[in-house]
């Protein structure tokens, strides 16, 4: 016992010596009266209490001095900025990581006044906040943010100490540690080898060592490396830390140990490990500090695994109240822990309290969600949604319920639903919120950051098109991955300036979702849910094919949610892709004239690969339906790409000869605030001039294969609709045509209240062309927009005509109530080079629109033109722009069988109505 007390002493002195640049920075500790010195004397009684391991002295000491520091010291004096790092600290090595986050923010932000003889003394400083910040975000979960901080801290210390020094090690191990958790082991692997080469110096601590080679283990497990290789490592770690006789420390390479035995399927083993680093920690830590809750966590998967399940559950429990405390209730850091709970409630059959832990989880994804995404790129997005936030609580909560959709247990039906409600499109949306964040915020420093990502996206624009045209060029390659970490860092700066102090993004209740719907509608969410295996066994496969899942929602009080099966997701996909494959082939005009010759007998080849699809997703969902008028579907993965309003009826009709049909990207839609009544002032852009083809720029013919040309209807389509929107607005719009219909004026937009769009669109291929990587990579929202002005002859400098869906983002349409698309196939997702525009509808969305209507497949322009010229008819008459779309598609109808007999779907389902 004598040891280990030395040992806490030693921590101490440690996380003095960690502080010694500040106190060097100020000379020596003044000597202090009055308040300043009660704060002096708190500090210094916390250090002593935490050395005798009195726990809740140690924590009383901390919180006072923080809450004193500002009665002691003015705003700008670094005195206070030090307290507040020192009590951070503190608390840190308590467990109290929430408590340990605030106090360095606070810090943080201070250090915007303090101001220091020497401008590399406050960067000094700054960059330990920064990497003390960043370690305790890693430590709470929130690696996206941990990340930013880190990489600061990580550039600064580099630039002032030299690539070698210790504080280097000290913040590439942490930041090593937050990719990790990001699920980017590679790059984790990558810093944590270069802190154990800094670390491996003759003059470095034995213990920083250990701490670096226990960490890359356990990426290693992650990366699926040897076992001999794994450890190595751990025993290396192991054998420095008892060489110092450093129980605590050693207890987590025990866990470490015990995590890897666990990832071999060897469970006998890794409860052995954990329950010996379970001891030491009850021994030697406070009863409710996270590394305690780790372990207990750690054990009762264990036990779970070895079926001894009672044990398990009582240390899982255990382990969630002690990370509650020292995490949040809201920290991501409990979502392992939930799920070893709902594993254990499934395998006894509780589910009542199967589904509390699911719930419980979903609540903690959408907490987490608002503060982690917006300052990811766009990897780590999808490393983050396709981690614990997706796999292991929506899709394991959604299985739950289908499981139990036969049963009488509609209390579990309800709140799945509500579960899809809050958990599709989330990325979209937080996307869309930083945007107008953005847009919206009067600090400095973020104006600053936001117009530096402006000015980056409009270079990087530039560059990837004129890399498009040289394929060879090394150097432009080059420029465009630069361009793209620019825009990356920039994009997460943004966010963190913006996310400052926990941004919450509220859970929403189905009960208002019902309470939304109109009384004659019914409420489709649709799901591609791959199946989790609650019956799977180490060693066996925790998913089953995926399965497209309906959830039938009514408006309040008209009757409980129906979970219906459609079928497996491959074979529904197939059909799908057979109807796209018979309809595009209609593209060509010598196809349009056969199709227009025989069209009665092309519509009835076509009906039947639709009466399909229609067995597959309609038929199962209408004896749900009831006498409801309105369809409101949320579709997801390939059923985007259903002409719904095509499905055939058992009557022989057509979905919409009998229902209104809108779709949105997500329900939480329903219940935003709803726009301004009537529509503001209209905007037509169409028929650019986009300078002459024979002189068209290389850059340009490469992206197109060949030079832009205008088409006769987009000049006849803004004709047409330009007295009716007169009449829908009772204004007259703004007509932008040739030179106007430039890049610049749509930017200059600012809340239209209709905005359409006739001119081409295009979509860059991810897959890079053969020797041009430069195509290879970038936000689908930087590959995807209209053709506008010039876009033949770009200017060297600036504009250059081609506006991409993340420049659409910065343009304010937040009162834009309809945006109506005529470029080719504008709805996809996933479509050719030079014919869609992937991401494009997102992007107005995004940026504020309330509906927009664009176009599955590619029809000709004459349809085109008659079809919008409908609509916005039927929008002057008084109607709802889903009704005027409806109307719009029934007199095409109507007319075509007249002259025709027969109303082939390639003509007039295209259109798709999306938005609330």
């Amino acid at each position: 016992m004598q040891n280990w007390s030395g040992k806490w002493r030693s921590i101490v002195t440690n996380l003095a010596a960690g502080l010694a640049l500040l106190l060097m920075d100020r000379g020596m500790f003044a000597q202090t009266t009055g308040a300043e010195g009660q704060v002096e004397r708190l500090l210094r009684e916390a250090d002593q209490a935490l050395a005798a391991r009195r726990f809740d002295e140690a924590r009383q000491a901390y919180h006072d001095a923080a809450r004193q520091a500002p009665a002691a010291y003015p705003a700008g004096n670094s005195e206070r900025v030090r307290v507040l790092n020192q009590a951070a600290l503190g608390l840190r090595r308590l467990g109290e990581l929430s408590a340990a986050e605030e106090l360095l923010s606070r810090a943080v932000e201070e250090m915007d006044g303090v101001r220091f003889p020497d401008p590399k003394q406050h960067e000094r400083w700054l960059a330990d906040l920064h990497n003390n910040l960043g370690l305790v975000l890693y430590q709470l979960g929130r690696s996206g943010s941990a990340e930013v901080y880190l990489k600061q801290a990580l550039a600064a210390r580099r630039a002032l100490l030299g690539k070698d020094s210790q504080k280097v090690g000290e913040t590439a191990n942490n930041l090593g540690l937050a990719l990790a958790n990001l699920g980017l082991y590679e790059a984790a692997a990558s810093q944590l080898e270069d802190a154990r080469r800094i670390r491996s110096a003759a003059d470095a601590e034995p213990g920083k060592l250990a701490e670096t080679l226990n960490n890359l283990a356990l990426v290693r497990v992650n990366q699926n490396r040897s076992a001999r290789e794994i450890d190595s490592l751990l025993r290396q770690a192991l054998e420095l830390y008892e060489k110092q006789n450093d129980r605590l420390a050693s207890a987590g390479v025990l866990d470490s140990l015990g995590y890897a035995a666990a990832a071999r399927n060897e469970f006998a083993a890794a409860a052995d490990w954990n329950s010996r680093a379970l001891a030491i920690r009850q021994k030697d830590l406070p009863s409710n500090h996270s590394k305690l809750g780790a372990s207990h966590h750690n054990l009762g998967v264990a036990l779970t695994n070895l079926g001894r399940l009672e044990e398990a559950q009582n240390h899982l429990e255990l382990a969630l109240a002690i990370r509650e405390k020292s995490h949040g209730r809201n920290s991501s850091a409990l979502l392992m822990t939930l799920h070893g709970l709902t594993m254990i409630h499934v395998r006894r059959q509780n589910w009542p309290q199967a589904a509390a832990s699911m719930d419980r989880a979903r609540r903690i994804v959408r907490y987490h969600v608002g503060s982690a995404l917006p300052v990811l790129d766009e990897a780590e997005q999808v490393a983050f949604l396709e981690g614990m936030s997706d796999r292991y609580t929506l899709f394991e909560a959604l299985t739950l319920a289908y499981l139990r959709r036969d049963s009488s247990d509609t209390a579990l039906l309800e709140q799945s639903a509500e579960w899809v409600v809050n958990g599709k499109a989330v990325a979209n949306e937080c996307m869309g919120e930083l945007s107008l964040l953005a847009r919206d915020s009067s600090d400095s420093s973020t104006r600053k950051a936001v117009s530096d990502l402006r000015t980056t996206r409009s270079t990087l624009a530039n560059v990837r098109l004129a890399a498009a045209a040289d394929n060879a060029n090394t150097q432009l390659a080059r420029q465009v991955l630069g361009l793209e970490r620019r825009e990356a860092q920039l994009r997460k700066e943004v966010g963190a300036l913006l996310t400052r102090g926990e941004r919450f993004t509220p859970w929403v209740n189905l009960a208002d979702v019902r309470n939304s719907l109109p009384a004659d509608a019914m409420l489709i969410e649709l799901v591609r849910l791959p199946m989790f295996d609650f019956s799977s066994r180490p060693g066996q496969p925790l998913w089953q094919p995926d399965h497209y899942v309906a959830w039938v929602i009514p408006p309040a009080g008209q009757g409980q949610v129906k979970l219906i099966d459609l079928g497996r997701a491959a074979e529904i996909d197939e059909a799908i892709a057979a109807v796209r494959a018979r309809l595009n082939a209609f593209r060509v005009p010598d196809a349009q004239r056969e199709l227009i010759r025989k069209e009665r007998e092309h519509a009835a080849e076509l009906n039947k690969l639709l009466a399909g699809i229609s067995e597959r997703l309609l038929n199962p969902l209408l004896p749900r339906l009831g006498d409801c008028k309105r369809l409101i579907f949320v579709p997801d993965g390939q059923l985007w790409l259903v002409p719904w309003a095509a499905l055939p009826l058992p009557s022989g009709k057509y979905l919409v000869e009998s229902q209104t049909l809108k779709f949105l990207v997500s329900s939480r839609d329903l219940i935003r605030p709803p726009a301004p009544a009537g529509f503001g002032a209209a905007v037509i852009l169409a028929d650019p001039d986009y300078g002459n083809p024979a002189k068209a720029a290389a850059s340009v013919r490469a992206f197109f294969g060949q030079a832009v040309e205008s088409l006769p209807g987009f000049a006849q389509e803004a004709n047409a609709v330009k007295p009716l929107l007169r009449q829908i607005t009772g204004a007259e719009p703004r007509l932008l045509l040739r030179k106007e219909a430039s890049e610049p004026a749509f930017k200059s937009l600012r809340q239209p209240g209709v905005v359409v769009l006739c001119t081409h669109g295009f979509f860059m291929d991810p897959a890079p062309a053969k020797g041009n990587q430069a195509r290879s990579r970038g936000h689908a929202l930087l590959r995807c927009g209209l053709v506008l002005a010039n876009a033949n002859t770009p200017e060297r400098q600036g504009e250059d005509g081609i506006l991409t869906g993340m420049e659409i983002l910065d343009v304010d349409l937040r009162r834009t109530r309809l945006v109506m698309l005529s470029a080719c196939e504008t709805a996809l997702g996933d479509v050719q080079t030079g014919e869609g525009v992937v991401g494009l509808r997102q992007a107005f969305h995004l940026a504020g629109a309330e509906k927009v209507i664009a176009t599955l497949w590619t029809i000709p322009d004459r349809e085109t033109i008659e079809l919008s010229e409908g609509v916005f008819k039927h929008l002057a008459a008084g109607l709802p722009v889903e009704d005027a779309l409806r109307r719009s598609q029934l007199d095409f109808i109507g007319n075509r069988r007249e002259d025709r007999g027969a109303a082939h779907p390639f003509f007039w389902a295209a259109f798709m109505l999306t938005g609330r």
